[in-house]
């Protein structure tokens, strides 16, 4: 099943960011995808993606979980609507943790999904 897919992809995705694997994680994307963080420019392309994810030296994200609350799939686009949360490492040994909602537009891009369009923001 099509959503089924999706969802391995999320799970494969939040995998990636904690064991800091940032090429498989830029894979997850389109080669011209791009992402809207909170309070930034939007970033475009693969690599530029690549590296707005990859953490400082001594940080380390020890839980990312990805709850989607609809998936729809259109033919070879979908769009995927949830919440996240998340536990990170500072440097200083204290963690901090976090939560948001987010909205993705997924493609289909020869026979597998890739995150065309990413937007987040947090919930304090």
């Amino acid at each position: 099943m099509k959503i089924n897919r999706i969802k391995e992809k999320i799970i494969s995705f939040s995998r990636y960011y904690m064991i800091q694997e940032y090429d498989s994680l830029a894979h997850s994307y389109t080669k011209n995808a791009q992402i809207l963080p909170p309070g930034s420019d939007i970033i475009i392309g693969r690599e530029a993606i690549k590296k707005r994810w990859i953490l400082p030296k001594g940080v380390q994200v020890l839980l990312h979980q990805v709850d989607p609350i609809e998936i729809e799939v259109v033919g070879t686009t979908a769009y995927d609507i949830g919440y996240y949360n998340g536990k990170t490492l500072r440097k200083d040994g204290s963690i901090s943790e976090w939560k948001g909602k987010y909205l993705i537009v997924w493609k289909k891009v020869a026979g597998e999904w890739k995150i065309y369009a990413d937007a987040w923001n947090r919930i304090d």
